[in-house]
């Protein structure tokens, strides 16, 4: 790809940005919603692959239900412990779930993660991946 066409494809992502039909809506509370812009195809694909996995999928399904710590999301998926905390750490990259820490007093004071899954929606039309890949008709 020559340096014009890269430039005419950056020009093309600055003049879309607002326009997009790709995007995470996440609720982040009454009346506060946020909006995750997806920019370029590698954002999408970086979504898209989050999703993708089973596991990931297995512990947006159990948050959905209620807020849980990571040690219960390991126990009820039957998962080992650092593995699901890299999986919510992925997920909470974009911006499915969010987490806080949480300090234990008891015979062995402990900090644990409490994570929840956030309101969100993913949207994607043809329309928003031909911009995002540039806006260029191919032809067969």
């Amino acid at each position: 790809m020559s340096t014009d066409e890269k430039s005419a494809i950056n020009e093309n992502f600055i003049y879309w940005y607002k326009l997009f039909f790709i995007r995470i809506t996440t609720n982040l509370g009454v009346r506060r919603v946020r909006t995750f812009k997806i920019e370029s195809l590698d954002d999408l694909l970086e979504v898209l692959k989050v999703l993708a996995n089973p596991t990931r999928l297995r512990i947006v399904a159990l948050l959905a239900r209620r807020p849980m710590y990571v040690s219960e999301i390991a126990r009820e998926l039957r998962v080992p412990y650092p593995l699901v905390h890299l999986y919510l750490s992925k997920l909470e990259q974009v911006g499915i779930v969010r987490s806080r820490y949480e300090f234990v007093r008891s015979e062995r004071p402990h900090v644990r993660r409490y994570c929840e899954l956030v309101d969100f929606r993913v949207v994607v039309s043809p329309e928003a991946i031909r911009r995002l890949a540039g806006g260029e008709e191919r032809e067969g």
